[in-house]
């Protein structure tokens, strides 16, 4: 079913080749480490996904420009990512914790942002506008035929003005 235990990534590229391969595992990129997806792999899981600040890079495609989806989140345990997302892949909030953002520069990836349950947190410590793309957010998923709520908030520093727009929505401050 792939890793459980803890994986560490200094530097390199983490190539998955299988979608399951760390839907259990908490990732944290520690270095200039990014992580990457096989010939075929369309939608991934990453169990938790950790990093400072300005830390970390993933690129949601394949080596054919396929987009991945990519789910965060499965292990349960509120983590915070500071590295960028790139491609034109999707991401996917799962899981009943707290992912947060926290990078220092814009995501670029062109897929839709669904935060499926619990929450997410951007995270903004400088006057960003759009930490994500500004494509479509869904909010709320379906886990097992019971509807699961889904939150996303956006916290500024103090002093800051940073916003978030996700097709025609912008969310300014506080929760969605």
């Amino acid at each position: 079913v792939g890793f459980t235990s803890a994986i560490a990534l200094g530097g390199g590229t983490l190539q998955l080749n299988n979608a399951d391969a760390v839907s259990n595992a908490p990732v944290t990129i520690t270095g200039t480490g990014t992580i990457g997806f096989g010939g075929g792999i369309t939608a991934a899981t990453v169990g938790s996904l950790a990093s400072a600040a300005g830390v970390g890079s993933i690129r949601r495609q394949n080596p054919s420009a396929a987009a991945v989806a990519l789910a965060i989140g499965s292990r349960n345990a509120a983590t915070s990512y500071g590295g960028i997302f790139t491609g034109s892949g999707s991401l996917v909030k799962v899981g009943n914790a707290v992912q947060t953002l926290a990078s220092t520069a814009s995501s670029t990836y062109s897929g839709s942002t669904t935060i499926n349950q619990g929450g997410l947190t951007l995270a903004v410590s400088n006057s960003l506008t759009n930490m994500l793309p500004s494509t479509a957010l869904t909010l709320g998923g379906v886990t097992a035929g019971v509807p699961t709520p889904g939150t996303l908030t956006l916290t500024n520093a103090a002093g800051l003005t940073a916003s978030q727009s996700f097709s025609g929505t912008t969310l300014s401050a506080n929760t969605l």
